[in-house]
């Protein structure tokens, strides 16, 4: 009995230790979630620098551009919606919404790159 109760003991202590060393996931959630406002953060930032400079547009080059930043106010929102679900999902989920907010994030690059380069070439 008191083996038993000792191996039970020790197994405890080893899967809890475990845990700890391993299963702390949630600090790399939270650094994770922390670069990713930062990004959509900077994304924010540079585009009010692009929409200052687009002052320089002409007729249909401003339209493009407006319509670029329609666009591009879109996908933050879907990226910032994508953030707030990944901040609910749950270890069985974390990859999928990783994924997902990954590729909205990448979209959201590619749109901002479009509209830097329309500020390039008019």
């Amino acid at each position: 009995m008191r083996r038993t109760w000792m191996a039970l003991v020790l197994a405890f202590f080893t899967f809890s230790g475990f845990l700890m060393a391993f299963g702390g996931e949630d600090g790399k959630r939270e650094d994770y979630q922390k670069q990713i406002e930062l990004r959509l953060r900077t994304l924010r930032q540079n585009l009010d620098e692009q929409k200052a400079r687009s002052s320089i547009l002409k007729d249909d080059a401003k339209v493009r551009f407006d319509e670029d930043m329609r666009i591009f106010r879109e996908k933050e929102k879907i990226a910032a919606a994508k953030l707030q679900r990944l901040r609910a999902a749950t270890a069985r989920t974390w990859g999928r919404g990783k994924a997902g907010v990954e590729a909205a994030m990448q979209d959201l690059n590619r749109q901002y790159e479009i509209m830097e380069e329309r500020l390039k070439n008019p």
